[in-house]
Parts: structure tokens; C-alpha cells; sequence
């Protein structure tokens, strides 16, 4: 690909940068934009012409994303002024009257614009944990009580209740919440780290097909996750009901204006509306929330334990869509339709594409490996290999990963909150002084 940033200066594409033709050292980066990512999405839309409301934008598909921005920052004036590392990028200009408020993604060390909030965590798996927190149902709900305006500020988050940061460290998020953010060969370095904590839910399959592309996957893990967060919020089958209620109306009346004018202005009821019930994520959270709820208490009302045969069910595959879906069993609907079975999952296609699971598993972690070693470079791959494997031996794989940035920059604004919330748990940033103090000894 070719572009050109000002006549006479023409830069040609390498993976995720630019470079001058004429001098290679001249390097760009793409400049992140608010409407270029999604939930759990780091390139939701691209650039294709004009400018400022008048730019036209097109939906990337799953299965083809790359990077394509309006804008590009030189990567000298962008090293001077940011630290590298992954980094959590959340929409600042929303509305509490959208489909969701709060949008979330996980992204490369690229420069983000004033209509992005950066979040950056200095324990690798913490940015996993946080942007499922930030994507989750329950989380927004909270943000859309509050927000009153069209900005995401931080004091707005400021005043909504988090789980503990400890609360998450659950393999099934880590593994989950991977495979919706990080599913292209931008985060192999990435992989090889969860790969290593996880190797039973990701070297027993082809590395493509650990991404959730499909539809039908996609759907599947955030349904499972939104009931999994709802649980360790503590919530009950009452509270998540309300949280996603109107949310069953059938398709040609929740589409009515005269009917949804009657509707909570701050509602889910737009997510998916153009779908039928049994089809959209908020009812099917709802179902993956009743399972959940079911294995619970079949687990004798242990949570941790519940949690846990909820996603190793299905030879380890988790919590799957159900054939059939009769709202009624769930106190939803509101015609003769949701009295009867709906079938679900033969509608939803299939979970993965050919080429996902094409490959031989040990083929396909080699390529990943490679992609890595090409990312970081010779010495980054080689001083990963080595620090992963003296973590291993000593349990100590998640807080020992060399791939957070060493300095943080976008945690301040809410530490002390999360400080004054949880004094005894560790902050999702880096900051030493944000830990709990170690216990002296007697």
C-alpha cells in the first residue's frame, strides 16, 4: 500500500508502519482515532476519504483487519513522548443513550488522539482482565447512570463500582478475553506469553483457531464473560434481569419509534434490536447467567468452583449457545413466539473459518513463534524465552513477562479511587506505591 502524507513525500506500508521511500528511516505510525476501535475490537473501522464529519469510514471485517487511519505520526515525535508496550484504549466521546457507552479495546504502542483515554497496566494479563471489566454489562450500566454528557471523563469512572482487581484473575477471563482482543499476528508475542500460562486451552489447537472471529464465537465468549463479570460482581438473577431488561421485545415492535420512545432512554434494548431475542447478546447473556448460575449451585454455592466446571464444560470448550431457546423459561418474551422453542445455534453459522483450523497445531504455534521473534526483534524474543522459562519454574509467570511498558501514563487519574475502594488489593498499574504494603514481620 502507498500513501501519500504531502506532495513530493510518498510512504509505502511495512505490517503496521509506513516508510519513506527515499529514506528509510523515515517511519510512520498510524495515528488511533475514536471511531477506529470497538469493543474488544482494535481496528473496528478505516479510513477510505475526506475529512472531519465528512470523512467515509467502512466496517473491517473480522476476518481481514488491518490498519488503515486517517492520520499518521511520525514515530521519532511519538517515542519522545510515549512508552511502548500494549495499551488499552478507551472511547472518550459516548453517550449513555447509545447501543453501549463504554468501548474498550486492546491495541499496539501506537499514538491514540484526545478522543481516546490510553489505559496502561504493567502486569501483562491486568490489561486482559481490565477491558473485559470495561466491556462488561454490568460495568456500563454503572457508567450510564452517571454520565450525563458526551465525555467519558475520568471522574465520571471514577464513581463507578469495580470488582476487586483480584476478583478477576480467573484462567477462563485471561483465555477468553485473548481470544476476542488479541486475534490477529500483530499480538504473537502476546500469544507466546498466554500460551505459556494456558497451554492446555491453547497448544491443543491450531493458534488461528484460539481467535474468536466468527459471529457465532464471538457472541458465544462475550455472553459467556458478561455472565461471568455479572457473578463476581455478585449480582443476582433479579439484578441482571433489570440491568438488561426490555431487551426480549420482539424485532418489529422494539424497532416501532412510537413504541421504544416508551422505553429506558439508557436501556440495552438497541443492542442487537434488529435481531430476533434468542439472537441478541443481552438475552443470551441472560441464558449463559442463568447456567451459570445453575452450575453454582449444582458446585454447592461455590463460586470459584462454579466458575470453573462453567468453562471447562464441554471438554474444555466452556459454556457453549443452545440449540434451542425458549425464553419463557427465563421469565422473558412478550408474545406466543417466546413460549416455544427458537433454535439458536444452527442459525449462528459456524464457529470457525476453514482456514482457522487448516493448519497442524504444531505448525501453527511455530509460525506464531516466528511472528514473535519478528516483532521483538532477535534480542526482545530471545530475553522473552528466557524470563518465561525462569517464571515457570517459579510460578511467577504473570508478574515476571517482559511486555507492559516500564512507566505508566493513563492510570493516574483512578488510582487513588481504586486505592481508597481496595486498600489491600494491587492496582492494575505498575506503581509500586499503589501496592498494598508488604507485611512486616513480627
Amino acid at each position: 500500500m502507498r500513501w501519500e502524507i504531502e506532495p513530493g513525500i510518498i510512504l509505502s506500508r511495512d505490517g503496521a508502519s509506513w516508510i519513506r521511500e527515499p529514506e528509510p528511516d523515515y517511519v510512520a505510525l498510524p495515528l488511533y482515532e475514536g471511531r477506529m476501535i470497538g469493543q474488544f475490537d482494535f481496528s473496528q473501522k478505516g479510513w477510505v476519504s475526506g475529512k472531519g464529519r465528512g470523512a467515509v469510514w467502512i466496517d473491517l471485517p473480522w476476518e481481514a483487519k488491518r490498519m488503515e487511519p486517517q492520520y499518521m505520526m511520525s514515530h521519532r515525535k511519538c517515542s519522545a513522548h510515549t512508552v511502548l508496550g500494549l495499551k488499552l484504549p478507551l472511547m472518550n466521546i459516548s453517550s449513555a443513550t447509545n447501543a453501549r457507552t463504554v468501548i474498550a479495546a486492546i491495541a499496539r504502542d501506537f499514538p491514540c488522539n484526545h478522543s481516546l483515554n490510553p489505559l496502561r497496566a504493567s502486569r501483562p494479563f491486568d490489561l486482559l482482565r481490565l477491558v473485559t471489566l470495561l466491556n462488561s454489562f454490568a460495568f456500563d450500566y454503572g457508567v450510564r447512570t452517571r454520565l450525563g454528557g458526551l465525555n467519558l471523563s475520568f471522574f465520571v469512572l471514577d464513581e463507578v463500582a469495580a470488582v476487586r482487581p483480584g476478583f478477576l484473575r480467573h484462567s477462563s477471563i485471561d483465555a477468553y478475553s485473548a481470544s476476542l482482543s488479541l486475534f490477529h499476528r500483530y499480538f504473537a508475542s502476546e500469544w507466546t506469553l498466554v500460551a505459556s500460562l494456558h497451554p492446555l486451552s491453547c497448544l491443543s489447537r491450531p493458534w488461528r483457531s484460539v481467535w474468536a472471529l466468527t459471529g457465532h464465537e464471538r457472541l458465544r465468549m462475550c455472553s459467556a464473560l458478561d455472565s461471568i463479570v455479572a457473578e463476581i460482581y455478585g449480582l443476582s438473577w433479579d439484578d441482571m434481569a433489570w440491568i438488561l431488561h426490555n431487551c426480549d421485545h420482539p424485532t418489529e415492535v422494539v424497532q416501532d419509534k412510537a413504541f421504544y420512545r416508551t422505553l429506558d432512554p439508557k436501556g440495552f434494548w438497541r443492542v442487537d434490536k434488529d435481531k430476533d431475542p434468542e439472537l441478541r447478546h443481552t438475552v443470551l447473556t441472560l441464558a449463559a447467567f442463568h447456567d451459570l448460575k445453575e452450575t453454582i449451585k449444582a458446585c454447592a454455592g461455590d463460586c470459584e468452583n462454579g466458575i470453573k466446571a462453567f468453562c471447562n464444560q464441554n471438554k474444555g470448550e466452556g459454556w457453549m449457545l443452545p440449540e434451542t431457546l425458549c425464553l419463557a423459561d427465563l421469565g422473558l418474551g412478550h408474545d406466543n413466539r417466546a413460549c416455544k422453542p427458537q433454535p439458536v445455534r444452527s442459525r449462528l453459522g459456524e464457529r470457525f473459518f476453514p482456514w482457522q483450523i487448516e493448519q497442524s497445531v504444531e505448525d501453527s504455534w511455530k509460525e506464531c513463534a516466528l511472528h514473535a521473534r519478528n516483532l521483538m526483534g532477535e534480542v526482545g524474543f530471545a530475553r522473552l524465552q528466557t524470563v518465561l522459562h525462569k517464571a515457570k519454574q517459579y510460578g511467577e509467570v504473570e508478574e515476571k513477562a517482559p511486555l507492559a511498558a516500564e512507566t505508566d501514563t493513563g492510570m493516574s487519574h483512578i488510582l487513588g479511587f481504586q486505592r481508597s475502594l481496595f486498600p489491600r488489593e494491587r492496582a492494575f498499574s505498575h506503581d509500586g506505591t499503589e501496592d498494598p504494603p508488604a507485611a512486616r514481620k513480627k
